[in-house]
C-alpha cells in the first residue's frame, strides 16, 4: 500500500473499545485528524454508530461486521 500511495497518505489508528460509543468517538476524531477514508469498525452496532458521522462528513466507510442489517 505504501510503495503505491503518494507521500500524503497515511494511517490514523483509533481504538473504538468495542463500543458504539468508541466507535463514533473514533470516527469523529480520525475525520477531524484528516482522515478520507474509515476502515473499520467491526461490530455491527459500531458501524451503526459510525454512519451518520461519516455521512456528514461524506467519508466513505469499509466496514468488517458480519452483521447482515
Amino acid at each position: 500500500m505504501f510503495d503505491t500511495a503518494d507521500e500524503q497518505f497515511q494511517i490514523i489508528p483509533r481504538d473504538t473499545k468495542g463500543t458504539a460509543e468508541g466507535a463514533a468517538f473514533a470516527a469523529q476524531s480520525a475525520i477531524n485528524a484528516g482522515a478520507s477514508l474509515i476502515i473499520g469498525p467491526l461490530f455491527g452496532h459500531s458501524v451503526e454508530a459510525v454512519q451518520p458521522i461519516a455521512a456528514r462528513y461524506n467519508v466513505n466507510v469499509i466496514a468488517f461486521s458480519t452483521d447482515w442489517s
